[in-house]
């Protein structure tokens, strides 16, 4: 038996395997803190080694250039297979051996080293990553990853008509993985005749377009392992030797060969190169169970160990390992069952088909239970809070948690549904992030711009933790279908989800398969104030979000987290929760004392305003200094995309005036956006360009201000005013992050002195009212009337609401049957039908509805 594995706490090959290490898993009150941990260590290639470690062997990866040049394992010790490579035995015929152990010393002499890199008897599923069952268990002779070649030794049966077909069906298929087939006929092969060496040819030039990364292994393919720099030994080989041997432990200790409450292990290990990693690898260990368990509340005390290195293994009541990391597997295993080999593994990289892009092979499978309810307690005789500061410092690298996260923390352990409320910079995302890496389970996270998601999973990616993905408009037929079949088989920690996809019903069934195989721990609503109508980013795509997730996770807790919330939205969101006042956690004081708030009256002229804003922060923050060691940046909010007042054209004429750039972001594309670069894919690059200080302004619509965690924004501007209260703390906190003086301006606009502005405000006025006004402004309208407007698009009058939701019921309501609805045919659109179901759930007309169509507005 053989397991597959994906870890690294360094840039060597991150596959490995451990061959004949089996047995059933062993339930025991350890149970989940081993999944945990094992959970944990694993979750990135490479990821962070934790600071007992780094100790040790320093924090390699601080020293960035060092730690992202790649060692690749390899050694020139012959591999021994037994049975894999196929041939006639009776007759002790054994061409592909023959190709193998000796053809390619002889004619491919130069490439010698490629013997320890094929693989052969691979099937072809494995080498394309793709689950097709016309190639189910259909195998090639012999392939080697790191030049993208199969290489096949065919016997005369491939000649015939049938054989020819079927072989040019199987290269068909792997050509489109950019695999590349030699086929060597028997015959030529033991001839060794011309067609034999045009064949040999044929794979010296695939060889010599791959000879920039195969030159790696054949530099290190003669350097004996005594020859190895002691500083690669110590950033390289210790740091991957010690992941794969504690990997290999928290193996034994999940099917019962070891205990935690063992008196003393006993191991017997044949290093077949590095040795002297063991202690420190099971030291580590058991710095990571003593903070876990306590957590838990389980006793623990470390049972001791003896490693013993052997040459031949002697004794019968330990545990034997031949351990390298140099070699890649064979079928040696086979024949010593009761010695656990560990080795490298052949694949690292293969060609996605769904991204049309390389990618990395990714074993790594989350092992899951069920759901650890931990009780926490924070007073001067627990020391829970150091417990949970080990693992923040170990995972995040922080040394203490802000204000207000671990009351959410503490809630969402517990199992308890759970309302965060933190101001704008204070760690909400992390708060969710290590309640999951706490808990033998997957979750997911509903999150409700794709440019948050992003931001997300690239912060999650600087801190070394990559088994995470996201789902959203973006993501290709062809690659959700993926990232599904990868969620579904525990290989994401969690998920990033737009609201929409559980309007689905395809996705619908996912989850209710998911939940059948896996245990779920927990479901974020991150903004959770989207969720409620009376939130400042209401979106319809919520409206049954809670219920839809109750019905297909009935087990999943809620974690819903929000920087702004008045106590309408709460109460909204207890409702759908269904949780009391104590799941609320929050804190008493929201201010941002590092924000200065400054309203200026700009008498119509935002453009000359603004101009001068960016010139005082250019002198005094120097935000244009691109060689600048602290550069700082600026973030200006336009409450439109398009026209004078929208992102788009004001980004062209500040690139125009400061002759640098500044460019724009919105959710929608501009009308004059003109660019090869396909709208999204600009959306993520200046994104990422923003992050990365290569241009230090951005004008942008709200679509960029939630949640985007940049320290470096010493201003904002709304060029206009804000929608709301909440709208102004939200967009603007995305300043003074680290904690530094921030300014926070608002260009207004005031309205003519005759324009009656306090019908808007008075709280008796309708709907009818405020709609009289802006019809009588019209285009004279200033700032408050701009975000009248915005508002009005977004609502109807309680009496055209009523009459759509009697024409909805009227025409397609009928007891027990199921309707397809076309907002069309109502004379209406999607987002204003599903509000009206939404209202005829709420009086128990309608049970549940999905969304078939999202642009024609078909639900059902």
């Amino acid at each position: 038996m053989m397991k597959n594995y994906s870890a690294n706490y360094s840039y060597t090959n991150h596959n490995f395997v451990i061959q004949n290490l089996d047995g059933p898993r062993k339930e025991s009150q350890f149970l989940p803190a081993i999944l945990i941990i094992k959970n944990l260590i694993q979750r990135g290639k490479p990821t962070l080694m934790s600071q007992y470690l780094q100790s040790i062997y320093g924090s390699i990866h601080k020293d960035k250039n060092q730690f992202k040049k790649p060692f690749v394992l390899i050694n020139n010790s012959s591999l021994k297979w037994n049975n894999t490579i196929k041939g006639d035995e009776k007759n002790n015929y054994f061409p592909a051996r023959t190709f193998l152990e000796q053809r390619i010393n002889e004619d491919l002499s130069d490439y010698e080293f490629i013997k320890q890199l094929i693989i052969p008897e691979i099937e072809i599923n494995q080498i394309t990553q793709k689950n097709d069952e016309n190639f189910k268990h259909q195998c090639v002779d012999f392939f080697l990853p790191q030049a993208n070649l199969v290489i096949e030794i065919d016997g005369q049966q491939h000649k015939e008509e049938v054989g020819r077909v079927v072989d040019t069906i199987r290269d068909d298929h792997l050509s489109l993985s950019k695999i590349e087939t030699v086929r060597i006929n028997t015959i030529d092969l033991e001839e060794r005749n011309e067609i034999y060496f045009e064949k040999i040819a044929q794979i010296k030039h695939q060889l010599e377009k791959y000879s920039r990364f195969l030159n790696l292994y054949k530099t290190n393919f003669n350097l004996h392992y005594s020859e190895i720099p002691e500083r690669i030994k110590k950033t390289k080989l210790f740091p991957t030797a010690i992941i794969r041997f504690q990997v290999f432990i928290l193996e034994l200790l999940e099917n019962g060969r070891i205990s935690l409450d063992d008196e003393k292990w006993i191991f017997e290990i044949k290093n077949r190169d590095i040795n002297g990693y063991e202690n420190h690898s099971i030291e580590d260990l058991f710095e990571w169970f003593h903070h876990l368990l306590k957590l838990q509340k389980i006793k623990f005390e470390e049972p001791k160990f003896e490693i013993k290195n052997v040459q031949s293994f002697s004794s019968e009541d330990c545990v034997k390992l031949d351990f390298s990391l140099l070699q890649r597997w064979t079928d040696e295993n086979s024949l010593n069952e009761d010695i656990i080999y560990v080795r490298t593994d052949y694949l690292d990289l293969y060609h996605n088909r769904n991204k049309n892009k390389l990618d990395r092979v990714n074993y790594f499978r989350l092992s899951t239970s069920t759901k650890f309810n931990y009780k926490l307690v924070f007073n001067e005789e627990s020391d829970d809070l150091e417990n949970l500061e080990f693992f923040l410092k170990n995972i995040f690298e922080y040394d203490k948690f802000n204000n207000g996260q671990i009351s959410i923390i503490q809630n969402i352990l517990e199992n308890n549904t759970t309302i965060g409320l933190l101001p704008t910079g204070g760690g909400k995302s992390l708060t969710y992030q290590l309640a999951c890496f706490l808990q033998p389970c997957i979750s997911f996270v509903v999150c409700p711009i794709k440019s948050l998601m992003y931001d997300q999973i690239k912060d999650l990616d600087q801190a070394y933790i990559q088994n995470i993905e996201s789902i959203n408009s973006d993501v290709t037929g062809p690659e959700r279908t993926e990232i599904l079949d990868n969620y579904s088989n525990g290989k994401y920690f969690f998920v990033f989800i737009s609201p929409e996809r559980f309007q689905t019903k395809d996705f619908r069934e996912r989850l209710t398969s998911i939940n059948s195989q896996l245990n779920f721990s927990y479901a974020v609503i991150d903004e959770v104030h989207c969720l409620s109508e009376w939130g400042h980013d209401f979106r319809t795509s919520y409206l049954n979000l809670s219920n839809t997730i109750k019905k297909y996770c009935p087990t999943i807790n809620f974690l819903g987290l929000t920087a702004t919330a008045s106590v309408n939205v709460l109460k909204d969101i207890q409702l759908e929760f269904n949780t009391d006042q104590k799941n609320i956690k929050t804190l008493t004081d929201y201010t941002r004392p590092e924000l200065e708030f400054i309203v200026i009256n700009d008498n119509g002229n935002k453009y000359n305003e603004v101009l001068s804003i960016i010139d005082y922060h250019d002198q005094n923050d120097q935000i244009f200094d691109s060689d600048s060691e602290n550069p700082k940046s600026g973030l200006i909010f336009t409450p439109f995309v398009n026209g004078l007042n929208g992102c788009f054209d004001l980004s062209q004429k500040l690139t125009t005036n400061f002759n640098r750039p500044i460019k724009f972001y919105s959710g929608s594309k501009p009308k004059n956006y003109k660019s090869d670069l396909d709208f999204e894919n600009y959306k993520v690059k200046v994104q990422d360009e923003f992050k990365q200080n290569k241009f230090p302004l951005l004008a942008a619509t709200k679509a960029f201000g939630m949640g985007i965690n940049k320290k470096n924004i010493c201003f904002t501007v709304h060029y206009g005013m804000p929608a709301s209260m909440e709208s102004l703390y939200q967009e603007a906190g995305r300043a003074g992050r680290d904690r530094n003086d921030a300014k926070c301006y608002v260009l207004l606009t005031e309205e003519n002195p005759e324009t009656d502005v306090e019908t808007i405000f008075n709280p008796d006025s309708t709907y009818e009212d405020i709609q009289k006004l802006t019809d009588k402004v019209k285009w004279d309208g200033q700032d408050v009337f701009r975000q009248i407007f915005l508002y009005q698009n977004g609502l109807e009058s309680i009496s055209k609401e009523l009459k759509l939701i009697t024409l909805l019921h009227n025409t397609y309501s009928e007891p027990g049957n199921t309707k397809v609805v076309y907002a069309r045919k109502l004379a209406s659109n999607k987002a204003k039908v599903e509000k009206a179901i939404y209202r005829l759930s709420n009086l128990g007309i309608i049970s549940d509805w999905t969304v078939d169509d999202f642009f024609n507005g078909v639900l059902q």
